[in-house]
């Protein structure tokens, strides 16, 4: 059985999926496998995804063909699948499983453009889980009364 590169690599990503939603790992740690989750699709897309397409875009020919015997326009359509599957677990673990246990020891989660002014409070006073949760700075962390009770 020949094994494909992409396949591979989503079905190890998968496995990363997998630890976010094993509950008897700490919480925290299963919020940073989703973030591991996320930034590792984002660079698949950036770096392998765009190299088939860019295949596609060039016509390679069967002889280019990976081991397995997909042509590059198959192994994008699989990838999409997998990788659809994949994202509505991502969302359902973080939205209906983390969040709401997040939620059950205290720590709120709040959506927003931070300013300057809070996340400097709030690193004075919770250290580094108290910094932005993502790249995008549209999410972070606060434990203050006010967030805490406006939940």
């Amino acid at each position: 059985m020949a094994i494909n590169r992409e396949t591979s690599w989503l079905e190890f990503n998968g496995r990363v999926l997998e630890e976010a939603g094993d509950r008897s790992n700490p919480l925290l740690e299963r919020l940073k496998f989703l973030a591991i989750f996320g930034s590792n699709l984002d660079e698949f897309f950036e770096i392998r995804m765009a190299g088939l397409q860019q295949q596609v875009d060039a016509g390679v020919e069967p002889q280019d063909y990976g081991a397995d015997g997909l042509g590059p326009r198959e192994q994008l359509a699989a990838a999409e699948a997998r990788v659809r599957d994949f994202v509505s677990e991502q969302y359902r673990l973080f939205n209906e499983d983390v969040i709401p246990a997040l939620a059950d020891v205290g720590m709120g989660w709040i959506r927003g453009t931070p300013s300057r002014t809070s996340i400097t409070r709030a690193s004075t006073s919770f250290s580094a889980w108290s910094r932005s949760a993502t790249t995008s700075g549209t999410w972070r962390w606060c434990r203050c009364r006010r967030c805490s009770t406006a939940r």
